[in-house]
């Protein structure tokens, strides 16, 4: 469903597949897949992500930011490389390795940012040209470093608390409103393009997701929203749900500058289809995705 004769555009993802052309056209041969790597501060959530990312045939690596002995973490994920919070020279390595063999990156950190984390992250993202998915508290970078809102290769995949802490940092002026329900989340988005028009936000709540971006229609540029209402609690779906923008957002290889919103919608009816068998995303979003490229 699209709202006509309105600024923003916004598209409703219902029960029907609204791109199939994106799916049809993402790569089936092994030589074509795009290579997805996870710098994650949480071994649940990049358990769930790496999953998600390999069903829908990406080639998913991992990397875990973590204090714990590197032993128990590698016994949880067969080929996990563990990296120390204090450790930047190690975390910058495994970020320029991303660089020169990722088609897409996703960073997730969920708790306060240690100064080796932030420092390696930071000088790595203002010079990257790799897309990157930022999730968690790493608004705290754009907070502090305004110019990486510059970088067309970047996306913020925020909660509506983080959103506002980014958006009250930035000084950039919201009204929030828990009546209007998801559309307190467009709001938001919009509040960030017009702040910089480049961007590329995806902003959740406990059931809503819209994500934002410009496109250009003639002469202007125009907001296009992707809106997504999921019948189960995000919070338990938020690794598969980075998973699945990952590997729907990787291909065509380093580009994400077209049919952003498109892609992530249709990633969001794989994932809400696969939830009839919540036990087993993984198998379910493999079947549901070999099935529509029969």
């Amino acid at each position: 469903m699209t709202e006509s004769g309105t600024i923003p555009q916004i598209i409703c993802q219902g029960d029907e597949l609204l791109y199939p052309k994106l799916i049809f056209n993402r790569p089936v041969n092994p030589i074509q897949q795009p290579i997805v790597m996870f710098v994650h501060e949480s071994l649940p959530s990049l358990n769930q992500a790496y999953e998600a990312a390999a069903a829908l045939k990406t080639k998913p690596q991992v990397a875990l930011i973590s204090s714990e002995n590197p032993d128990q973490a590698a016994e949880t994920m067969l080929g996990t490389q563990t990296l120390s919070p204090t450790d930047g020279p190690a975390i910058r390595e495994a970020l320029a390795m991303a660089e020169i063999n990722a088609s897409f990156l996703s960073i997730g950190y969920h708790s306060t940012l240690p100064s080796a984390v932030q420092i390696a992250l930071d000088q790595f993202l203002l010079t990257s040209t790799v897309p990157a998915l930022l999730s968690g508290s790493l608004w705290q970078l754009p907070a502090a470093s305004p110019a990486l809102l510059q970088k067309p290769n970047l996306i913020l995949n925020l909660t509506t608390v983080e959103c506002i802490k980014l958006c009250n940092a930035l000084r950039i002026p919201v009204h929030t409103s828990a009546e209007r329900g998801a559309y307190q989340l467009a709001d938001l988005a919009q509040s960030l393009l017009r702040h910089q028009s480049g961007l590329k936000v995806i902003i959740s709540d406990d059931a809503n997701v819209v994500m934002a971006s410009q496109v250009t229609e003639g002469e202007s540029n125009q907001p296009q929203i992707g809106l997504w209402h999921s019948h189960v609690e995000l919070t338990h779906l938020q690794g598969y749900f980075v998973g699945v923008s990952a590997a729907m957002l990787a291909y065509p290889l380093r580009n994400i500058a077209t049919d952003f919103c498109e892609r992530l919608l249709n990633g969001t009816y794989l994932l809400q289809n696969s939830l009839t068998h919540e036990r087993a995303i993984p198998t379910s979003l493999r079947r549901i995705y070999d099935s529509l490229n029969v």
